[in-house]
């Protein structure tokens, strides 16, 4: 089971690589596919808790949140474009945190 588990993650790190990449741009860009990877499941668990809190609005910014980082994964696996990638993927990790404030009602509202 080891094996499989470590095949599929060495897969996924290495999807968006390219053979002419240097070790620099091979680290980056795994890191980036696994931490966007990472956050797209996590972010399923914040859609849940959102909807139960009867917060559909907040609920929404972490499910739009998955379904561009999956399309942008997916896009980048097929086109090898990191700049694209990159960009759409730090855009959204840098615009979540400050919509889902916004959507709770700001700092004071959320608890912040």
């Amino acid at each position: 089971m080891k094996n499989r588990s470590g095949n599929w993650l060495s897969r996924l790190g290495n999807a968006g690589v390219l053979p002419t990449d240097d070790e620099e741009a091979r680290l980056a860009k795994t890191v980036l596919t696994y931490s966007s990877t990472l956050i797209l499941f996590l972010a399923f668990f914040w859609v849940i808790t959102y909807f139960l809190l009867d917060r559909p609005l907040s609920a929404a910014i972490p499910l739009t949140y998955q379904i561009i980082s999956a399309i942008s994964l997916i896009y980048f696996f097929r086109t090898k474009e990191y700049q694209v990638f990159r960009f759409t993927q730090l855009v959204m990790m840098l615009i979540l945190p400050v919509a889902l404030q916004l959507s709770l009602g700001g700092f004071v509202a959320s608890s912040g």
